[in-house]
């Protein structure tokens, strides 16, 4: 996720929004971060589109993790 173009960010946040759980790990090069850490550090990016993508992927998240806890 250390591409530059905002694009690339925007729709990396949009795909672990979709498929990732809470309790995740990222694939990171040197540091293990939770999914939900490699999210929130988004939300404070310069670019406002990917900052609301983060956001986006936090509550699509939060909503999956919802509906599959109370199966």
């Amino acid at each position: 996720m250390s591409d530059t173009s905002h694009l690339v960010r925007c729709k990396c946040l949009k795909l672990i929004g979709q498929l990732g759980s809470p309790d995740q790990k990222s694939a990171d090069v040197l540091i293990e971060l939770p999914l939900e850490s490699l999210v929130d550090s988004y939300a404070h990016d310069s670019d406002p589109r990917v900052r609301s993508s983060a956001f986006q992927a936090m509550v699509k998240n939060m909503y999956t993790y919802i509906a599959f806890s109370t199966l």
